[in-house]
């Protein structure tokens, strides 16, 4: 309903500066996932979304960005790592994934096995480390800063104050786009080799 009413009403600049945002958004994922991954763009762009929501509430006087502790990014990873690998063995089946992580060379694969595991595991430190790391020190940089600012001029001075929430704000944007970004390129190794084969068939 909700859908029927906003094509009902006259489009307005704001809305389709929306619908070209999201069209964009999607066009972009779509080219590191495939056409097969379409349909996961959703899960994709929602932790684009939600991180980015979490990043952004570190801007607000009296809060902390949930994304400054290891604890939220590193729960985020594991679902995002977790969640790549099954939509993986539902989209290829179970023979293609398992061949993704034994290799084309037959005598390797008691190597290219546990390299391919661990390489899984480091996907999920990876992910959470580097948003952690990024997100905790723009909280410590802004705090800083901030500091010198209110004791530099003897209080709240907005003109100073500005430019520091526009870079926490794009720091935020920065970050929620390559943990999404990084969660595509995951998911689109796995589609990729998938769509060769058929095409080779």
């Amino acid at each position: 309903m909700t859908a029927r009413s906003i094509r009902s009403l006259p489009e307005s600049a704001g809305q389709n500066i929306l619908e070209i945002a999201v069209e964009g958004l999607t066009d972009f994922f779509v080219d590191i996932v495939g056409e097969q991954g379409r349909k996961y763009i959703p899960f994709i762009a929602s932790y684009f979304f939600y991180i980015l929501f979490l990043n952004f509430l570190g801007l607000i006087p009296g809060f902390q960005s949930p994304t400054a502790d290891l604890n939220t990014t590193l729960s985020f990873s594991i679902i995002a790592v977790v969640m790549v690998n099954l939509i993986a063995i539902r989209e290829v089946g179970m023979g293609s994934y398992l061949k993704h992580f034994l290799g084309d060379i037959w005598w390797l694969y008691w190597l290219m096995f546990p390299l391919h595991v661990m390489g899984e595991f480091a996907k999920v430190v990876s992910l959470a480390v580097r948003l952690y790391g990024n997100m905790f020190a723009k909280e410590t940089l802004i705090v800083v800063l901030m500091g010198f600012s209110l004791v530099g001029l003897g209080g709240p001075y907005v003109p100073f104050q500005l430019p520091i929430l526009l870079f926490g704000a794009f720091v935020g944007f920065l970050q929620a786009m390559i943990f999404a970004l990084l969660v595509s390129i995951y998911l689109g190794q796995f589609l990729e080799g998938h769509d060769h084969e058929e095409g080779h068939h």
